[in-house]
């Protein structure tokens, strides 16, 4: 591991470990070897090199000073329980991402020569002071050449370079803390390529237009919310162009107010269990409110409720309703992304994390106790867990805390209980049982279909090897013969079974009935009748023809 082979900016890496002995991690510096990059001046302070405690707020306000990818390290890490102790998650919520602005005249520089247009073209108006600057990119107001008012958000020169450069030191770093130092709750390594990945999707701002793009399909009709929309012709990698939303921020607006609490818990809700896409940071600077309408802004960190996350979810609700620790151990497994924990293992820590919820009402659970507890026993156990579910339990507790500063008598459980069960009407609705069921039924058809074909290709080799199995290829299609027929039966079977699964799962289903019995259960049964006699009829022809080849 050399210096010069991994590190594209030495000058830049010297600057690192300078303000990282300033605010006093002269000690592990020194335990992981790099003192020897410091100045002379600075090795020969011995006091510096002293042991020190290492507290959340000092290792944030280190962050700060060194700015770029370290921000970016610290902002991933405050949404990653899983990773990290919740003290930490709480304190590196608190970076600030503030950086000097850049030339107004390397801004236009960059969005002339990204969309190949001079700026007055390309806008009406365009104001040269910034509205905000960060250390990826820095925004500025403007209005389209058709009248609409826009915010620009520009990147940074060269940052991709230097966020790359930074990237290199902070792998660098953690290979030394790994060879000399084993920290007890960080694997240093895993969160860098996290960081890596994550920094280098947000200096992309096509994807963050994307999110946008796909916020705005997903909340059009919504009267309470003001949706922005994303000018994907005036968007590129370095450039975004986004309608502008007038409104005070929520933090600025008084409490208690019960009206702004309700349109923000059901738009979260919504955008949770109904749409499975939803705003992943939604703290109060993130939160617009223009007169009684709400907007949300920055859709750099977006949650996904797959298919299989949201089935996890549930059984993962019904297992702590019904206080089944088993099922509730099996939930979590099944979402742990690393594989091989002992099931026994992890219901016996269960039962000592969660005994004290299992009496309670859920009325009177606090979520983020029970959130941080479940990532205190992940980290124990070596479980984890996937981003969505993490960005999800996150995304739930800013939510409380929220909703209770602005109405204290805020009630999670009975607020989410209408968006849970349009989530279950989704997953058992006639359409989507009648999708499941076909799917896995043409997979079983294929797969008992190929029994047949896979028989006629294994006699057709045995046929061509030697003249002498001439007799066992005899024997061989009258097998494929039965279990042609066999196969079909087999197909039929569970096509009557899933019949007569689904038409009994539809009979109360009211929009077509007939004698009061739902329509669909009545011609599924008629079909599956008329199938039991075509496979009972087909099963006596067989019996008499085999009858009549024996006499």
């Amino acid at each position: 591991m050399g210096l010069k082979q991994d590190i594209r900016d030495i000058q830049r890496f010297k600057e690192v470990i300078s303000i990282l002995l300033k605010h006093d991690f002269g000690f592990l510096i020194k335990k992981v070897k790099l003192h020897r990059n410091l100045t002379l001046k600075e090795r020969l302070n011995k006091k510096s090199f002293e042991p020190k405690n290492y507290g959340p707020k000092q290792i944030r306000l280190a962050l700060e000073e060194l700015g770029g990818a370290f921000i970016k390290l610290g902002q991933m890490l405050s949404l990653r329980p899983d990773l990290i102790p919740v003290e930490y998650c709480k304190e590196f919520s608190k970076l600030q991402d503030h950086a000097p602005s850049f030339e107004t005249e390397k801004v236009i520089e960059i969005i002339e020569s990204e969309l190949n247009k001079p700026i007055e073209k390309l806008f009406r108006s365009f104001s040269r002071e910034p509205l905000a600057a960060a250390s990826i990119a820095q925004v500025h107001h403007a209005v389209l050449a058709a009248g609409k008012k826009v915010i620009v958000k520009v990147q940074r020169p060269k940052v991709k370079r230097k966020i790359r450069e930074d990237l290199d030191i902070l792998k660098y770093i953690a290979k030394s803390f790994e060879r000399y130092h084993k920290l007890e709750f960080l694997n240093i390594s895993s969160i860098i390529q996290e960081i890596e990945r994550f920094s280098l999707e947000e200096l992309n701002f096509r994807k963050e237009a994307r999110n946008i793009d796909l916020f705005y399909k997903y909340n059009l009709a919504e009267r309470d919310i003001i949706v922005p929309r994303a000018h994907l012709d005036h968007t590129t990698e370095k450039v975004l162009v986004m309608d502008f939303i007038e409104g005070d921020e929520l933090k600025d607006i008084p409490s208690p107010n019960k009206l702004i609490s309700r349109k923000i818990v059901d738009s979260l809700m919504k955008q949770i269990f109904v749409d499975g896409f939803f705003h992943g940071d939604p703290h109060p600077g993130n939160i617009l409110v223009n007169k009684k309408r709400i907007a949300f802004i920055d859709f750099g960190v977006m949650g996904h409720i797959t298919p299989k996350l949201k089935n996890n979810l549930f059984t993962l609700f019904v297992a702590a309703i019904n206080k089944n620790g088993e099922q509730l151990a099996e939930s979590i497994l099944e979402m742990n992304i690393k594989k091989g924990v002992p099931k026994e293992q992890v219901m016996e820590d269960l039962s000592l994390n969660f005994r004290e919820y299992y009496q309670m009402n859920l009325k009177n659970i606090e979520f983020d106790k029970v959130y941080n507890k479940i990532f205190e026993f992940a980290r124990k156990d070596d479980i984890l867990l996937p981003v969505d579910f993490v960005l999800f339990g996150k995304t739930i507790i800013t939510l409380e805390a929220v909703a209770k500063k602005y109405d204290p008598n805020f009630d999670m459980v009975k607020s989410a209980k209408p968006f849970i069960k349009k989530m279950l009407a989704q997953e058992i609705s006639p359409t989507k049982t009648f999708n499941n069921l076909r799917n896995t039924l043409t997979q079983f058809k294929n797969f008992f279909k190929g029994i047949p074909k896979g028989s006629k290709r294994f006699v057709e080799e045995l046929h061509n090897t030697d003249e002498d199995l001439k007799k066992i290829d005899q024997d061989m299609k009258v097998m494929t013969v039965e279990m042609d027929r066999s196969s079909n039966r087999i197909t039929y079977g569970l096509i009557l079974a899933s019949l007569l699964i689904a038409s009994s799962l539809l009979i109360k289903e009211k929009t077509y009935t007939l004698f009061d019995i739902s329509l669909f259960s009545v011609i599924g049964f008629i079909i599956a009748i008329i199938m039991v006699l075509v496979i009972f009829i087909s099963i006596l022809k067989e019996k008499k023809f085999k009858q009549g080849d024996k006499k």
